[in-house]
């Protein structure tokens, strides 16, 4: 069997703002007591004319966006910046949240852009496992 690779995937993760989140997770790359050092290193945020050059080399391939990495993206304080821009560019936008950010007036900033796929990361049934799972007490 012959398989064809895409000059660009399916889907492109941009790091708009790397290493920040509102959570402490155990296992994650941002928390982790092994990796913390290291994470510093990839803290930044992304110039967002820097992110239109990269939207505009891969805009014609039609990939998927999801404009964050080792973050929690609502975390950026212009992430709808980012993300009009996509949108802009007839591109789609997905992102993975834990939802703890998510507001009613950013809620319906994503609903007005046509924001193409949000997944919520929902990891315990009570306050005892979510603080084991997330390191923070924010079950509520």
């Amino acid at each position: 069997m012959k398989y064809i690779v895409p000059e660009i995937p399916g889907k492109v993760q941009i790091g708009i703002m790397d290493g920040y989140c509102n959570l402490k997770c155990p296992m994650c790359f941002v928390h982790s007591p092994d990796n913390n050092r290291n994470m510093k290193a990839f803290r930044g945020k992304m110039p967002i004319d820097r992110f239109k050059v990269i939207l505009d080399e891969v805009k014609e391939y039609k990939p998927m966006i999801s404009p964050y990495r080792w973050s929690e993206p609502l975390m950026c304080n212009n992430f709808m910046d980012y993300c009009c821009l996509i949108k802009e560019a007839g591109l789609g936008v997905a992102i993975n949240t834990n939802g703890l950010l998510l507001k009613d007036k950013l809620a319906k900033e994503f609903v007005e852009i046509g924001f193409d796929s949000i997944t919520f990361s929902i990891d315990a049934f009570t306050g005892e496992t979510y603080q084991k799972i997330r390191g923070v007490n924010l079950f509520d």
